[in-house]
């Protein structure tokens, strides 16, 4: 009897197979690793492939509310200004707009 794989090789294997192919979709993956001799499901391949980008924006929201809370800034009001920056094309047109208005006073 195969001996089983230890606990997250497989995902591991899946993670390398992506970095060598970042492009491959999940069959392609599954076929690939199978000629390898890993034997892995399309969930997890799917799973691996399109979580990671999850954990990483969610690691960025926390570090944005912190750093709003350690400024003082409201975060709706951090939010609104976002959305307001991309209505006018970005923060460098807002900055320039706001220096205009410090020019104005």
């Amino acid at each position: 009897m195969a001996k089983k794989p230890a606990r997250g090789e497989r995902s591991q294997a899946v993670r390398d197979y992506l970095a060598k192919r970042p492009t491959a979709n999940v069959k392609t993956v599954v076929e690939g690793l199978a000629a390898e001799g890993i034997k892995v499901s399309g969930a997890l391949v799917g799973s691996v492939k399109y979580t990671k980008g999850k954990k990483a924006r969610k690691a960025r929201r926390q570090q944005v509310k912190a750093m709003a809370a350690s400024e003082g800034v409201d975060l709706q009001k951090l939010i609104a200004v976002k959305k307001l920056a991309n209505d006018f094309g970005g923060f460098d047109e807002v900055k320039k707009i706001v220096a205009t208005l410090e020019k104005l006073q």
